[in-house]
């Protein structure tokens, strides 16, 4: 099945896979935090909606191509997010390119969404995950 594009904002993109949403977020040196932030309440908004869909299975939030630190309202948007997949006891597989970015989306999914998450630097082990062939890390 290709990918469907749902929604696009200045730094994401959001694509439908059957029964996954995929969230790609890409770095913008010309974005200011707050902008940056903006963007993640977009994606919040949106997300938060598609979670909450019946057919709907499981996240993959892609991260590789995003900033290497996400701001402090980011995070915290972030944070809501993950919650709201987790109220729907759905499963989130959260792509990172680099430590600084797995150490963090680490922290703020272990705090909100407790055994349905999955951070990787591969796609196939986060697609796994999603299909309930890998436990939480």
């Amino acid at each position: 099945m290709s990918n469907v594009l749902l929604a696009e904002g200045r730094n994401y993109q959001i694509l439908s896979d059957g029964p996954v949403v995929l969230c790609r977020v890409s770095a913008r040196a010309d974005l200011t935090m707050e902008e940056g932030a903006a963007c993640a309440a977009e994606m919040l908004q949106y997300l938060s909606n598609r979670a909450k869909q019946e057919g709907v299975k499981g996240l993959v939030f892609d991260i590789r191509s995003g900033p290497r630190i996400a701001g402090p309202k980011t995070q915290d948007l972030l944070s809501q997010l993950f919650r709201v997949w987790a109220a729907q006891s759905k499963r989130v597989g959260i792509l990172v390119a680099d430590p600084m970015q797995e150490l963090q989306f680490q922290r703020l999914a272990t705090d909100t969404m407790r055994g349905l998450f999955v951070v990787a630097r591969n796609e196939p082990d986060v697609r796994k995950f999603l299909a309930g062939g890998l436990a939480s890390k």
